[in-house]
């Protein structure tokens, strides 16, 4: 859509559904009394798009502004009405948008991402349609084995996504994963989270508080000194791979040591 096929509307605000298309589906209401009371005060600033629907419209970005005008009183609202082509184009025009304004959550991204996987099947082929890593994608869609508790977690700020991920895919025990994620966050500043989930990963069979307290004894810190070629790739890996830098670090150390015998599984 070129600069002059842009054309502006003003839209009947009851013509519009927003639960179509928008791939923001948490955190929706946060910030939108806020959101009304500068829509009462200077309108909206920045039109929606919106593609025809049998008569009505369906929301692809905006769905936020849509509701705040709601609360404002607004009966109309600046729209720009673009025909999409399919259901895909839609997600992403959509994602696009959400990611570009706030991030979103990690739930949002794992529906995303299953929708898209969905509608287009090949993670390589969602990769390349917007613009991330094959790793990204694979981490949205490993969301979907966090556990509800954990998840909640994530959600009230008291877990970062990555470190509930982490705790999924090394502590086999569903149980211990989330009674590790719930009490990880009691350690002592300083105190090494990611020892921790190894030392459970490593002894299944310890109880909680056991593991809490001999994790504090297995922190062995070593400086290492990068050369910029080796600085510059675990930099590269730890976007690709949507990962911290420390992670993986620990992961090739702790596969290098494995691979010549110093660990036994």
């Amino acid at each position: 859509m070129s600069l002059t096929e842009i054309k502006m509307y003003e839209v009947d605000l009851d013509l519009l559904d927003i639960s179509r298309y928008n791939v923001r589906r948490t955190s929706i209401k946060k910030g939108l009394n806020e959101l009304a009371e500068s829509i009462r005060l200077i309108g909206v600033q920045q039109p929606i798009l919106i593609t025809p629907n049998n008569g009505k419209y369906d929301v692809i970005i905006g769905q936020r502004r849509v509701l705040a005008s709601h609360l404002a009183g607004k009966k109309t609202i600046p729209a720009i009405i673009k025909k999409i082509s399919n259901e895909k184009e839609a997600c992403i025009l959509s994602f696009s948008e959400n990611i570009l304004r706030s991030d979103l959550s990690s739930k949002d991204k794992m529906l995303f991402a299953q929708k898209m996987k969905s509608l287009v099947g090949s993670i390589k082929d969602i990769a390349s349609e917007i613009g991330v890593s094959e790793q990204t994608i694979r981490n949205w869609l490993s969301y979907a084995d966090v556990p509800d508790e954990i998840k909640k977690l994530v959600d009230s700020g008291q877990l970062s996504a990555n470190t509930a991920l982490r705790i999924i895919r090394k502590i086999g025990d569903i149980n211990m994963a989330i009674e590790i994620a719930k009490r990880i966050n009691e350690v002592p500043r300083g105190q090494d989270k990611h020892i921790i989930i190894q030392y459970a990963s490593e002894n299944p069979t310890y109880s909680i508080d056991k593991i809490l307290n001999d994790s504090k004894n297995f922190k062995l810190e070593i400086k290492l000194l990068l050369t910029p070629k080796i600085a510059s790739a675990l930099n590269a890996a730890s976007k690709q791979y949507n990962m911290e830098e420390e992670d993986i670090g620990l992961d090739a150390l702790n596969d290098w040591l494995k691979e010549r015998g110093f660990i036994n599984e």
